[in-house]
């Protein structure tokens, strides 16, 4: 019994160890969300202003998704931008290459490079990298820098530029995770090493919705069957009252 014990035991240890050493972690390294003038990053200003729903965002791993609302008319330039590490046992961070898949629309851009950073903020910054500087600008240059496999630090940004109007709101949409997104054009860092024969892989995706909000304007039919729903379900709760 008492061998029995100590077998069961061993198995136990030997495969926790086995199942450690084969995980990987995704995690969130940094990241900047753009909004015209106004920058928000993981050190200098990392509180989102109250027209950016995070909810949906885990900036532990840097997967999730992030929702930006507006209403005011006028031009906007917004930059959504995350560097993330895949690391793990035997598995290092900077090992990972980028791929872009499909094309961006009018008003999108993107780009896929080392990671920028300002050094005014962080004391390890890539010299070689455009990245930062063209957040800063406002102008991603829609290049893949580091779309050869390699050893690279992949980070990625995308970026939408269009005016709206008055009486309508602009919804964008940044979504990250490990699904291959429905959207035709979508940005992938593939890290080769993790546990599998396919290695590991983190989506890109955003979208931008523009809908008039102005009076008289006719609800869309998925409201307007959510309404109908709502006034089937308060008849049915009235005729059960009155029975």
């Amino acid at each position: 019994m008492r061998k029995l014990v100590l077998v069961l035991c061993a198995v136990l240890v030997l495969g926790f160890g086995a199942s450690a050493a084969s995980a990987d972690t995704i995690r969130l390294n940094d990241w900047i969300l753009k909004i015209n003038s106004a920058t928000y990053d993981a050190i200098g200003n990392p509180i989102l202003p109250g027209n950016v729903n995070a909810a949906g965002f885990d900036f532990g791993t840097g997967l999730g998704t992030i929702v930006v609302s507006l209403s005011t008319p006028g031009n906007y330039s917004l930059i959504g931008y995350f560097d993330h590490d895949i690391t793990g046992d035997n598995n290092p961070w900077d090992n990972e290459w980028g791929v872009v898949h499909g094309a961006p629309v009018a008003g999108q851009s993107y780009q896929m490079d080392v990671p920028g950073c300002d050094p005014l903020v962080w004391d390890h910054c890539v010299p070689l990298s455009s990245l930062y500087p063209n957040i800063t600008a406002g102008a991603l240059d829609n290049t893949n820098h580091v779309g050869s496999p390699g050893l690279f630090d992949v980070a990625m940004a995308l970026g939408w530029n269009f005016s709206l109007d008055a009486d309508h709101r602009a919804v964008l949409t940044f979504h990250i995770g490990e699904t291959l997104p429905a959207s035709a054009f979508f940005l992938n860092q593939h890290d080769p090493l993790p546990a599998g024969t396919q290695g590991q892989d983190i989506y890109y995706s955003s979208t931008l919705d523009i809908v008039e909000t102005g009076p008289g304007v006719v609800p869309e039919p998925s409201t307007m069957l959510l309404v109908g729903t709502g006034l089937i379900g308060l008849a049915r709760l009235g005729r059960r009252k009155k029975k």
